[in-house]
C-alpha cells in the first residue's frame, strides 16, 4: 500500500483540473475529519466522514471527497473490503461529475487500487492500473510512472508471475532513478521487494539452476542487485548473463555490452576499480568495432566510465567520459539542436553531482551555443512515423503554417499501449510549434499497434513514438 501512497503524492502534484468543491457544511466536516485522520484518531475521523457523505448525498452534492477520505481511513484500519466498496463509490462519483482527471480523483483511484491489492483481487487491480494510466496523462513524468510499475509488480507477483514482477520492479526503479538524478531514498520499499523476490526465485530454483541460464531473469536481477543492493551477487549474476550470451552468440557479441556495463557498475560499488576499468574498456572496444553497432551503443559504456572515474577520484577522466557522451550524441543525432541542448544539460547536471563545478559550467556554456529553436535543418524524402510495430497506421498531415514557412521538425509522443494494442491519451514529449504537435497527435491517435510481450504474453507499457516532418 505504501506504493499507492507515494503514487498519490505524485498525482496531487500532476493533476490537470481543480478539486471538487464540497457543500459549505460538508467542507467544515471534511476539514475536521482530515485533521483527525492525520492525527491517527481514525474512529473519530470515520464518524465525521460518514456525516459528510450523508450531507453530500442528501443535498445532491458531490460525495466523492468525503467517500475518498472515508476509504483512506478504512485502508489505515486494514478494513480492505469496506474500503474497496467506499472508494469504488468515490471513483464513480468523480466520474459522474466529469472530474475523473482531477488530482484528488486520481489519488482516490490509487487508494482504490490499494484496497483491491489488500483484498488480493489482483486481476481487477491490474485493469484499474491501466485505467489510471490512461486517465492521468502523466506519461512523461518518470516518478509517477515508476510507482505505477511498482504496483504492477505487486499485481504480477500476486498472480503468480514472479518473472514478470521482477521486470516491473526493474522498470519502476529505472524510471524513478532517472527522474531523481541519483536520489534513491524513496526507492527502499521497491528495492526491498525486488531483492526478496530475487532471493526467493534463486532459492526456489536452486535444484535445477534453471534461472542461471535464463537471461530474462539474469538481466534485471543483476542490474538491481549490482547497482542498488548486493553488489557481490549482482556481479556474479552479470558475469553469468554474459557467459550465457557468449555461449549462444560467441565471444565479443554486442548482446553482452549491457551485462558488461552492469558488471562494471557492481565492481565500482565494490571498490574494484581496475577490474571495472578492464570490463568497460573491453565493452567499449566491442561497441566501437562491431559492424552491426552504431555509435549509440557506446553511450551506456561512457556513462559507466564516468561513474567509475568519479568514484576513483580521477576527475579529468570522468569529465572526458562525460565529454565522450556528448560527442556520441552529437555525431549520432546531429540534426537536432533541441536534442543536444537536452543532452548537455543532463551532462552538466551529472558533472555537478560529481562535484566538478567548473566542468558543469563549461557544459552549460556549450549548451547555450546551440540555438533554442526546435527545428532541424536536414530532412528525409517523406513524412514518416516510427513507434514499434503497428497493425494500423495513418501518417499525420503536414501543418500548413509550417509548410508555408519551410519548417521541418521531429515530434516525440508518449502514450500508454494496453494489452490489446489500443492507445491511451497522447502526451507531447518534444515538439516544434506551428501545429506540429497537434498534427502528430491527430495522426497517431488513429493507430492500432502491436503490444509489447513477455514470453508471448502481452502487457501494458508506455511507448515513445517519433514522428518526423520533412518537406518533400
Amino acid at each position: 500500500m505504501s506504493y499507492c501512497l507515494r503514487l498519490a503524492a505524485f498525482l496531487l502534484a500532476f493533476g490537470v483540473g481543480g478539486l471538487a468543491s464540497p457543500q459549505s457544511g460538508q467542507a467544515d466536516l471534511l476539514a475536521e475529519a482530515d485533521r483527525l485522520a492525520a492525527a491517527g484518531e481514525l474512529q473519530a475521523a470515520e464518524e465525521l466522514y460518514l456525516e459528510a457523505v450523508a450531507i453530500g448525498e442528501d443535498a445532491s452534492g458531490h460525495p466523492g471527497p468525503a467517500l475518498g477520505g472515508l476509504g483512506a481511513v478504512y485502508l489505515k484500519m486494514r478494513r480492505y473490503a469496506e474500503g474497496e466498496k467506499v472508494l469504488r463509490r468515490a471513483v464513480a462519483a468523480f466520474d459522474r461529475a466529469k472530474a475523473s482527471d482531477t488530482e484528488q480523483a486520481l489519488a482516490i483511484r490509487s487508494d482504490w487500487i490499494a484496497a483491491l491489492l489488500g483484498e488480493q483481487r489482483f486481476k481487477t487491480a491490474r485493469k484499474e492500473l491501466g485505467n489510471l494510466l490512461k486517465i492521468a496523462g502523466f506519461y512523461r513524468e518518470d516518478p509517477a510512472r515508476g510507482w505505477v510499475y511498482a504496483l504492477y509488480a505487486q499485481v504480477e507477483e500476486g498472480l503468480g508471475n514472479p518473472d514478470m514482477a521482477l521486470w516491473y520492479h526493474y522498470w519502476a526503479i529505472e524510471k524513478i532513478t532517472v527522474a531523481r538524478s541519483g536520489n534513491h531514498a524513496d526507492l527502499q520499499p521497491i528495492l526491498d521487494a525486488a531483492h526478496a523476490l530475487i532471493l526467493q526465485l534463486l532459492k526456489d530454483n536452486a535444484p535445477d539452476s534453471r534461472l542461471l541460464s535464463d537471461v530474462d531473469f539474469l538481466d534485471p536481477a543483476s542490474w538491481i542487485e549490482g547497482r542498488y543492493r548486493d553488489a557481490e551477487l549482482g556481479a556474479r549474476l552479470a558475469q553469468r548473463a554474459r557467459m550465457v550470451r557468449e555461449r549462444r552468440f560467441g565471444p565479443n557479441s554486442p548482446t553482452t555490452i549491457r551485462n558488461s556495463c552492469t558488471l562494471g557498475a557492481a565492481l565500482v560499488r565494490l571498490g574494484r576499480y581496475q577490474q571495472a576499468q578492464t570490463e568497460l574498456d573491453a565493452a567499449l572496444l566491442t561497441a566501437e568495432t562491431h559492424p552491426d553497432l552504431d555509435e549509440a551503443a557506446q553511450l551506456p559504456i561512457h556513462a559507466e566510465l564516468a561513474e567509475l572515474h568519479a568514484a576513483a577520484g580521477n576527475a579529468d577522466l570522468a569529465v572526458s567520459a562525460l565529454r565522450s557522451t556528448a560527442t556520441v550524441h552529437r555525431d549520432a543525432f546531429s540534426r537536432s539542436s533541441t536534442h543536444m541542448r537536452k543532452v548537455l544539460r543532463e551532462v552538466a547536471d551529472k558533472a555537478e553531482s560529481f562535484g566538478f563545478v567548473e566542468a558543469a559550467s563549461e557544459f552549460r556554456g556549450e549548451r547555450d551555443r546551440y540555438p533554442p529553436g526546435p527545428w532541424e535543418a536536414d530532412g528525409a524524402d517523406v513524412t514518416e512515423a516510427q513507434g514499434g510495430q503497428t497493425l494500423r497506421r495513418t501518417l499525420p498531415k503536414y501543418p500548413p503554417a509550417a509548410r508555408s514557412r519551410g519548417l521541418e521538425t521531429t515530434v516525440f509522443l508518449l502514450v500508454l499501449v494496453d494489452e490489446d494494442g489500443n492507445l491511451g491519451p497522447l502526451m507531447v514529449h518534444e515538439g516544434g510549434g506551428y501545429g506540429f504537435e497537434k498534427s502528430a497527435k491527430a495522426g497517431v491517435a488513429k493507430w492500432h499497434v502491436k503490444p509489447d510481450t513477455f514470453r508471448d504474453r502481452p502487457f501494458a507499457s508506455v511507448r515513445r513514438i517519433q514522428v518526423n516532418f520533412h518537406l518533400q
